[in-house]
């Protein structure tokens, strides 16, 4: 059967060429008819598909097997975490670390390190260690900062625990914390790599083991005799031996006795029972001036199993008063005047005048007084200083005056004064070899002493002392040079004749030097304007990070250097700066000598004394030109 046929069998068409949809149109189908295989009802009810292929087993269950995949392995991965976070946490080792709670400073106690394999394996090669915080020790090696301790292999089950004898000598009253560390690792067979744990205790220092306690005036005169009482006793209850108490005495202590006899500088008690207590004596004098202080200081150092530890330092200020034999100094160089602090200053080449004045405040008349001063530095010229009514002896750079030559210290009733008068020269030159040679300075310390003690004094001799510092400013040195040829290699050339010319135009450099004397300066500036007629090149040349400016409409040169050290062209390069102008010639001009350069003005500040400092140097011009075998005439105008 043919297709065509076969169409119009099943749709009862009459031609071959009939559209489908005018059959379905005009074709009606009982209700109680059963659709035939290829009639429109089942072919719409199928959506109007022509049935699909069979399904493959993959297409129909593959969802099926790839959830079911994905379920087991969320299922072994949580087991597989389970066993290692048991083999790793709860079941590999523990760590414990013990301390007392409280111990005090000086006394050894144990730290005690326990470390016990809970797992099911055995721990291969651990390793266990302490660190210790700062002040504390290890007693059986003080050099070492962490100790380490290492184990034999430890089976499921066993502890390894290790006891540090350690002490703590450091800051009293704070809390230590000792922290431990384990390192281990598992058996051949199990999981590679390096595991750790960390622990740690915290334990409270408290007061040291032996105390020290300072007994001293709060204030004395100057040569008074005085005592101070150090007792010491050990509050521990271990014994101690061959403890020794190191004293700290000011230089200008004197030592008269002490009890127990020092030994250089300190003293040692071979045995120190708990409980056991004692006092150290000492006995001196201080010298110094009124309201100056003194501090007397002592430090305990206890020896434990061969080693010796600072225990604890404690000291006494004492402060020196007005003695009844009063000194004061004063002193001024013309044109010095003084700091911001009243310190006077003076400069090399002056003369710096010295007034020491000196008043009975005793209730009593003091007798046969000497009167002592002495100079210190480098600055002051001992082979002009000048002793009114007293003597100076150059070797020990010191003057000295007797009630021989003044009255008053013969004999110096209650409530009166004198005063005496030297002259000390300063040198014309700062004595400068190295960077460091700056910041000079003049120190007078001077003494007062009579043999008279009013009664309620103990001591030896009324003594009165004063010391006054001079401060010696800085200097800086400018040095202006003009050329008619340049000297140096600076890639300046001048051009024009020598003389000068009319109408033609003859070029100059000008050159300017620093040097810095004795102290450092900042904020230096160096400004100058240029003389009648005078035009800037532009040709400038500095060794500094700066180099001059110049200001057209008010014809200024300006050089802002900012800081200069001391020794700064003294011993080390000077800051230059050259700079070109020139100079055309006028008619009216010819025969006479023309400015360059007009008074430049200097300025700084000296960082020693804390002052300004200004300095002027001349106007310059055609005449100072600094060149070699200049011709006749070289600084006059010709036609």
């Amino acid at each position: 059967m043919s297709l065509e046929d076969l169409e119009k069998e099943l749709y009862g068409q009459s031609s071959a060429t009939q559209p489908r949809a005018a059959a379905r149109r005009s074709r009606s189908t009982q209700a109680s008819d059963a659709p035939h295989e290829w009639s429109d009802e089942l072919y719409y009810a199928r959506g109007g598909k022509i049935p699909d292929a069979p399904l493959t087993f993959l297409q129909k269950y593959g969802k099926w097997i790839m959830g079911g995949l994905i379920g087991v392995l969320v299922i072994l991965i949580g087991f597989v975490g389970v066993y290692f976070y048991q083999y790793f946490t709860t079941k590999d080792a523990t760590l414990a670390v013990t301390a007392p709670p409280q111990v005090m400073a000086g006394v050894p106690f144990t730290v005690s390190v326990s470390f016990v394999n809970t797992s099911k394996k055995t721990l291969v090669s651990p390793h266990l260690s302490l660190a210790l915080p700062d002040g504390a020790y290890y007693v059986p090696d003080d050099s070492k900062r962490v100790v380490d301790f290492a184990m034999a292999n430890l089976a499921p089950g066993d502890i390894a625990k290790e006891d540090y004898q350690v002490i703590a000598v450091g800051q009293a009253l704070r809390t230590y914390s000792f922290t431990a560390y384990a390192s281990y690792q598992y058996d051949s067979g199990s999981f590679s790599g390096t595991f750790e744990k960390k622990n740690s205790v915290d334990v409270a220092v408290g007061d040291p083991a032996i105390g020290i306690n300072f007994s001293a005036p709060d204030k004395v005169l100057a040569g008074q005799d005085f005592e101070v009482d150090i007792a010491y006793q050990n509050n521990s209850d271990i014994p101690f031996s061959n403890v020794s108490f190191v004293l700290t005495l000011p230089q200008n202590f004197t030592l008269n006795n002490s009890s127990p006899t020092l030994s250089g500088s300190s003293v040692v008690v071979q045995q120190l029972d708990p409980g056991q207590n004692g006092t150290l004596i000492l006995s001196g004098t201080l010298m110094g001036v009124a309201g100056s202080y003194a501090t007397i200081g002592v430090a305990v150092n206890i020896l434990v199993d061969g080693h010796t530890y600072p225990l604890q330092a404690n000291s006494a200020t004492i402060a020196i008063n007005q003695s009844p034999l009063a000194l004061a100094i004063a002193a001024s160089a013309q044109g010095g005047g003084t700091t911001a602090s009243g310190t006077p200053i003076a400069y090399p080449g002056q003369r710096i005048s010295y007034t020491l004045t000196f008043t009975n405040n005793a209730g009593i008349t003091l007798n046969d007084i000497v009167l002592r001063a002495h100079l210190a530095g480098s600055l002051f010229d001992p082979t002009g200083v000048s002793v009114q009514n007293g003597y100076f002896d150059g070797t020990t750079n010191t003057a000295q005056w007797t009630g021989s030559t003044i009255p008053e210290l013969a004999s110096l009733a209650p409530g009166a004064s004198g005063s005496v008068t030297m002259f000390v020269p300063t040198k014309t030159t700062y004595p400068i070899h190295q960077v460091s040679d700056k910041n000079f300075t003049i120190t007078m310390d001077a003494q007062i002493a009579s043999p008279t003690v009013p009664q309620n004094i103990v001591a030896s001799s009324t003594v009165g002392m004063a010391a006054l510092t001079v401060d010696v400013g800085g200097s800086l040195s400018f040095i202006q040079q003009l050329y008619a040829h340049e000297p140096n290699a600076v890639g300046i050339i001048n051009k024009g004749p020598i003389p000068p010319k009319v109408g033609v135009a003859t070029q100059y450099t000008v050159h300017w030097n620093l040097a810095a004397y004795g102290a450092d300066f900042g904020n230096t500036m160096v400004t100058a304007t240029l003389g009648p007629g005078v035009v800037w090149t532009g040709a400038v040349s500095a060794n500094t990070s700066s180099t001059p400016t110049y200001n057209s409409r008010t014809q200024q040169v300006t050089w802002n250097l900012g800081s200069i050290v001391a020794g700064e062209g003294v011993i080390s390069p000077s800051p230059q700066a050259i700079f070109q102008v020139a100079m055309t010639p006028q008619a009216y001009m010819v025969g006479s000598a023309f400015t360059l350069v007009n008074g430049v003005n200097v300025t700084a500040h000296d960082q020693f004394i804390d002052q300004d400092v200004t300095q002027t140097v001349r106007a310059a011009g055609s005449r100072d030109i600094a060149d070699p075998n200049l011709p006749q005439d070289y600084d006059r105008v010709v036609p």
